[in-house]
């Protein structure tokens, strides 16, 4: 730990950014949490693995199962939505439609009663509220919000943007607005355009703090790699993210 101070002072002379000697340390210390043995606790034998196994059908079979659904049928029924600990990754041509998919997912998750009760108003099994923490990198969290406005009623973001709307959209758009308030608290953005993995580590441990189970992240091509990884290809770099 020591050494690991007078490693940042020796960065700090020599005119790193702190975002630099930050991704530095933050690599340093998963070394130090290695090499004095932090992390043997993980280690379990396969009566354990077993035990836990068993309790994650029992539980599911009473109607608590860990996965998180999406409130999207074809991605439900293909992976069964989200596991806590696993990470997704969503991968498409440029203007496909991920930020558009994410933002679908993030508004089921955090806001949409649909989400949680169906046609009869009846409760969906295996669903409950989540809180989302949502890191958008690529849009505000102002366009975010336009966007589940759209969701809701089908207003055009750039329109309501350009106050080209009509009586009837506007009250819809206030009834919208006054429904995601309800839910506020479901909710947690952090749309800084532009910051590297050590960074984003930061945002998710006060996010998961404040409640939060289930994150988003869009898109990885904007977060910042190190200095020291600027010549490395794209595919190696985000390999070093995720």
């Amino acid at each position: 730990i020591m050494d690991l101070s007078d490693r940042a002072k020796e960065l700090a002379m020599k005119g790193k950014s702190s975002a630099e000697i930050l991704s530095i340390l933050d690599i340093e210390s998963g070394k130090i949490s290695g090499n004095s043995g932090a992390i043997l606790s993980s280690l379990k034998g396969l009566g354990s693995a077993l035990e836990e196994s068993i309790q994650t059908v029992m539980d599911a079979l009473k109607g608590d199962s860990k996965y998180i659904e999406t409130g999207l049928e074809a991605i439900d029924n293909y992976i069964g939505g989200g596991y806590p600990g696993r990470l997704y990754i969503t991968g498409a041509a440029s203007n496909d439609g991920k930020s558009a998919l994410l933002t679908d997912i993030a508004y089921n998750v955090a806001i949409s009663d649909e989400y949680l009760f169906d046609k009869n108003k009846k409760p969906i099994p295996n669903r409950k509220p989540h809180k989302v923490g949502f890191i958008t990198l690529e849009m505000s969290a102002k366009e975010v919000v336009h966007r589940f406005v759209q969701i809701e009623t089908g207003i055009d973001p750039i329109r309501l943007e350009q106050g080209k709307v009509t009586e009837k959209e506007i009250r819809e758009f206030e009834k919208s607005i006054a429904f995601m308030d309800s839910k506020k608290e479901n909710l947690i953005f952090e749309d800084t355009p532009e910051m590297n993995i050590s960074q984003l580590r930061q945002k998710i441990r006060k996010m998961v703090a404040e409640g939060c189970d289930f994150f988003i992240v869009d898109q990885l091509q904007q977060i910042q790699p190190m200095q020291s990884m600027a010549n490395l290809s794209r595919h190696v770099i985000y390999d070093f993210i995720t």
